[in-house]
């Protein structure tokens, strides 16, 4: 889906803040938002980050660098018929980026199936760059210390 309406990457790339926001539908969200507090009371998951402010692009690189001894990097193929800045910097509603182990990860596709919240494994983490794949190409490839350097100077950039 294709909603930048009040989002970040249309103030950041196009100077405009205006739009419809993105939809946001309360059913789904109170159970995307009650299956992830289970998944983490139990223990299943390594991490969880809401794709709202800047998209899945954003949830990604801050998921990566989000230890302070030891990022890491990811390596993401992801199919789509959207265009690409739509796909990682749109900021549709009720999506949570999510790390688990490979032993969990049956048990939380059967949660995610038991309670009808949509579940897709699109990578894996590793390495020391955030590498993404659309459709079978390369569209992003940044390394991790990179990424982090960029945002530890984006409020200096911002304010300077």
């Amino acid at each position: 889906m294709e909603e930048f309406g009040g989002s970040e990457y249309l103030k950041t790339i196009y100077d405009r803040v205006e739009g419809k926001p993105p939809h946001l539908d309360l059913h789904v969200a109170k159970f995307v938002n009650k299956l992830c507090l289970e998944l983490i009371q139990q223990k299943l998951l390594t991490s969880a980050h809401d794709c709202s402010e800047g998209g899945l692009a954003v949830a990604l690189a801050e998921s990566c660098m989000s230890h302070p001894l030891t990022p890491k990097g990811a390596t993401l193929g992801i199919d789509s018929t959207v265009r690409n800045d739509a796909l990682l910097f749109g900021e549709s509603q009720s999506r949570i980026l999510i790390s688990l182990s490979a032993k969990n990860r049956l048990a939380v596709e059967e949660k995610a199936k038991a309670m009808e919240v949509p579940f897709t494994v699109i990578g894996n983490v590793g390495g020391n760059a955030l590498v993404v794949n659309v459709n079978g190409k390369e569209f992003i490839r940044e390394e991790i210390s990179s990424l982090k350097q960029l945002w530890l100077g984006a409020l200096e950039t911002y304010v300077g």
